[in-house]
């Protein structure tokens, strides 16, 4: 869409931007990145190079790169974009490019029934994007439903286009990932280490290696350590306790290191950072009372996909959060 849109959720650093819209005529545009155009309540009508797509409740559309769209919407219209970052596509090796896509309307229903993935993900995302949990530990879970998504719509044109491609079912690996991250954060404070997830995933410490590093895009111990950064960063600007016991409770040797990774990251040791740091406002005041009633409509029409027995099927691994 326009680049004067907004991303929403770009505080979380995302390898993509989300955009929503209500009621709106969106002009003529293009750009390098895949768009995800996903109609939760109402209609809309999509031109997609000179074509004009028809989308109801609960229809998806992918724009593929460098085509030109516009997107006009009917009132009372919920829209939900998402716009892929074509160079974090590529650093994965996916190369959508490559594989010649004609574009079309696809309900939620075929898509439950014929490609369960992708529904499911793009729901789990979006419930992940508007939690209210922690979001030093959401983050990580975000990036991994992301990866999971963007792999299996990857596979999928693969599929369609050499019959022979096998598509991935995800739920082991969505679980897996959340044992992870669930993990690291009851333990972080702790001395651990990768064997320790031996025993909770069933797997070897180079298979759980491997799966950390595809999955969250980091190594364990660097996991770890932005996990226990988040925390005692937090703990800095939160609290009056102590730099070196916030070191110790966010799992650090010392103090000492503590500061080393601030310097790197703020140029600050700890206690400068605290000094200086102006508290942003809180997740749920970030938007004005109008967007925020829009927020809300959002959780309402995810409620009803919830509810709504089609789709029962997408809803079978909770809890995401």
């Amino acid at each position: 869409m326009r680049d004067k849109c907004i991303d929403v959720f770009a505080e979380y650093n995302l390898p993509l931007e989300t955009y929503f819209f209500e009621c709106q005529n969106h002009e003529i545009s293009a750009h390098k990145d895949l768009e995800i155009i996903w109609v939760l309540k109402g209609k809309a009508y999509l031109e997609v190079a000179g074509i004009e797509y028809e989308m109801v409740s609960k229809t998806v559309f992918l724009v593929y790169h460098n085509k030109e769209h516009s997107l006009k919407t009917e009132k009372g219209t919920i829209v939900i974009a998402y716009r892929l970052n074509n160079d974090y596509l590529h650093q994965r090796g996916l190369f959508f490019e490559r594989i010649p896509y004609q574009g079309r309307v696809h309900t939620f229903e075929y898509l439950a029934d014929k490609y369960r993935q992708v529904p499911l993900l793009l729901v789990q995302f979006l419930k992940l994007l508007l939690s209210n949990a922690n979001q030093e530990i959401i983050y990580y879970k975000i990036v991994a439903y992301y990866n999971f998504y963007v792999n299996e719509i990857y596979n999928i044109l693969l599929k369609e286009r050499y019959l022979d491609v096998k598509t991935i079912d995800y739920d082991e690996y969505l679980i897996r990932s959340q044992k992870i991250v669930q993990f690291i954060e009851n333990n972080y404070h702790k001395q651990i280490e990768l064997n320790d997830l031996k025993e909770i995933l069933k797997l070897s410490k180079s298979r759980i290696s491997h799966f950390i590093k595809e999955t969250f895009g980091l190594s364990f111990q660097d996991f770890l350590q932005n996990v226990r950064l988040n925390h005692a960063i937090r703990l800095i600007i939160e609290t009056d306790q102590p730099i070196a016991h916030i070191s110790e409770s966010s799992g650090f040797s010392d103090q000492k290191y503590l500061n080393k990774l601030m310097k790197k990251q703020f140029s600050k040791t700890a206690l400068q950072y605290r000094k200086s740091y102006k508290k942003p406002l809180e997740v749920n005041n970030r938007f004005s009372s109008k967007k925020y009633n829009f927020i809300q409509e959002i959780r309402k029409c995810l409620k009803n996909l919830e509810e709504d027995k089609r789709f029962k099927v997408l809803f079978e691994i909770e809890p995401i959060i």
